[in-house]
Formats: C-alpha cells, sequence, structure tokens
C-alpha cells in the first residue's frame, strides 16, 4: 500500500510539472526540451495533450489525487483506474513515439509510474 501511495504521490508531482510546462510561454525551455526529438513541450503543446479539451496533465493531477484517496480507502476498484491509465500510457506512448516522431521524459515517466501502479495493485 505505501508502494501505491508513493507511486501516486509521484504521478501528481509530475502531471503538476507536466501541466507547469504546457502553460509555459514558448520562449521559455523546460529542462526535458533536450532537443528537438527530446522534447517534452513539444509533445504535451501537441494535439494529443488534451482530451475533450482538457489538459492530459490536469487529468493527470485529478487521477493520481483520486488514485491516493481510493488506496487509503481500500476501494476494490483500484485496480481497474490502474489497468485503464497503463492503456491510456500505451497509447499516449504510441502516439508520441510513431505518430510525433518525439519523445517527453516527463510523459515516459508517468508511464511506468502507470505500468508500477497497475503491477503493485497485484500484489
Amino acid at each position: 500500500m505505501i508502494a501505491l501511495l508513493l507511486l501516486s504521490l509521484a504521478g501528481v508531482l509530475l502531471s503538476l510539472y507536466a501541466f507547469a510546462i504546457e502553460k509555459r510561454k514558448t520562449s521559455e525551455r523546460a529542462f526535458c526540451d533536450i532537443n528537438r526529438t527530446m522534447t517534452c513541450s513539444a509533445v504535451l503543446k501537441s494535439k494529443y495533450g488534451h482530451l475533450l479539451g482538457v489538459s492530459n496533465s490536469a487529468l493527470g493531477i485529478f487521477f493520481y489525487l483520486l488514485v491516493f484517496f481510493l488506496v487509503v480507502y481500500h476501494s476494490p476498484y483500484v485496480f481497474y483506474f490502474f489497468l485503464l491509465a497503463t492503456l491510456g500510457s500505451f497509447y499516449l506512448g504510441y502516439i508520441q513515439i510513431f505518430v510525433l516522431r518525439k519523445f517527453c521524459v516527463v510523459c515516459s515517466m508517468i508511464y511506468v509510474i502507470n505500468l508500477f501502479l497497475l503491477l503493485f495493485s497485484l500484489i
């Protein structure tokens, strides 16, 4: 349970940082904007960075806070939230690499957190 809580908090922090990157002016450079291919800004600000007009980062903040409380209160549904997040991560990872042809370090760290959340929820 502690691992799930810590991973959820890490997800909140990374989502907050991703949200801050989205709101930056284009002249400001994020630490994860390494070159033209490894660039968080380009991925997060792309048309795939939003779902129904809502920022994926904002959705991530809400998601990780929600699952934090679901874990605290021992919800039997937490596994399904993690499964959904992991499937979404595979989809967004595919978009990132094969459609946008970019690599977002922060996004990829979030995808790994989602996978570990799923795996630890099985234990």
